[in-house]
């Protein structure tokens, strides 16, 4: 389905596109080791602003019979694209399935300069690690930012540039994460991700995590450079947990970056990171401080 405002009409096409890992270059769906393949299977024109018009609801051939090629996938997307759509105009998409009386919520775009597609999915998580340890879950794949292409998630990647600034808050720097992704230092789509403990994709009792009390007094800082990305705790805690959390005095983090010359392996043993559910329900990684006194 699909709604628009503020234009008479619109003309859509739908877009698939699949990247496919492939293993045979003489009878596989291309010769090369990576297919990047694409179908256009419908154009057409819709009418009549406001309303919900029903795009697609027949079945249609996407790539052949793609199960039986020798290789692997590494993402099939759906686009429902507008065309040379005006100024002040919108573009909505969503899928409704019927549940006894209700429809489920439209779905939403990746970005507002991304059309709609079927990467957002609500019941799907990513689990992401750093250094081995668990880090946030995100709902969708990481992407480039220059072209959108998602990139496979279950692999690692090695980070070039990273920013203390949570997701793309940064306007005049946005998406400042960067991962070494064919040989170069590409920037990822939305940035530094949110610190998101999701209990459907992670054991709670596998990780280090404070509960704030709701009365602990929490301050932002330098919030000029991190924009409200930096929580002080001012409120000593009580809580046995404490005791059972890593010492931050024998974190060994020398031996991270191969490319340092005095970089041994063996000495990179990083503590589990901690976590503190605040008081609105959210997540916070602890990030150790030195507070330097003056002698």
């Amino acid at each position: 389905y699909a709604k628009f405002t503020g234009v008479a009409s619109v003309d859509v096409k739908i877009i698939l596109r699949m990247r496919f890992q492939n293993n045979d270059l003489v009878y596989g769906p291309c010769t090369s080791r990576v297919c990047n393949l694409y179908e256009r299977p419908l154009r057409t024109k819709l009418r009549g602003a406001g309303t919900w018009h029903h795009v697609v609801a027949d079945e249609f051939r996407m790539f052949g019979n793609y199960t039986e090629w020798d290789g692997s996938i590494d993402f099939i997307i759906f686009e429902l694209v507008p065309l040379r759509l005006p100024t002040g105009a919108e573009f909505r998409v969503a899928k409704f399935e019927f549940t006894d009386d209700r429809t489920l919520a439209p779905s939403t775009s990746l970005s507002p300069s991304a059309p709609p597609t079927t990467l957002m999915v609500k019941n799907v998580g990513y689990i992401v690690k750093f250094a081995g340890e668990f880090r946030t879950v995100v709902h969708k794949p990481f992407q480039l930012e220059q072209t959108g292409e998602p990139i496979p998630m279950n692999r690692g990647y090695q980070l070039c540039e990273i920013d203390e600034v949570e997701g793309n808050k940064l306007n005049e720097f946005p998406s400042r994460m960067n991962f070494i992704y064919q040989q170069k230092c590409v920037p990822i789509m939305g940035g530094n991700p949110t610190v998101d403990v999701d209990p459907r994709y992670v054991n709670l009792s596998d990780l280090h995590i404070l509960n704030v009390p709701v009365n602990a007094s929490i301050v932002e800082i330098n919030s000029e450079q991190t924009l409200g990305g930096d929580l002080l705790l001012l409120s000593d805690i009580e809580d046995e947990v404490c005791s059972t959390f890593p010492n931050p005095y024998d974190n060994d983090y020398r031996g991270a970056d191969r490319y340092n010359p005095d970089e041994v392996p063996s000495r990179f043993k990083p503590d589990k990171p901690v976590f503190a559910r605040l008081p609105d329900g959210s997540y916070a990684l602890y990030d150790q401080r030195l507070i330097l006194h003056e002698n």
